[in-house]
């Protein structure tokens, strides 16, 4: 699988992030951004963007049970 970075600040990104990525900015968007550089953006907290990330996960989105890139050991619960 492909490596994916911020548009901002080049850092990589997992799953999640890109997940929530897609969900705020639309499943056409064409940039992704890591969680601190999206809250800047959004002008949101990066622990509620991470909250976020786990209620629409444990809701049942399907955005959030994909595999965009392979990733070992992160957890954002």
């Amino acid at each position: 699988m492909k490596r994916i970075g911020c548009g901002d600040c080049g850092a990589p990104l997992g799953n999640m992030e890109i997940a929530l990525n897609l969900k705020l900015q639309g499943r056409a968007a064409g940039t992704f951004f890591c969680l601190q550089c999206l809250g800047q953006q959004l002008d949101c907290p990066r622990e509620e963007l991470k909250r976020m990330a786990v209620f629409f996960r444990e809701n049942g989105c399907e955005l959030f049970s994909r595999r965009y890139v392979e990733e070992q050991g992160r957890d954002y619960a």
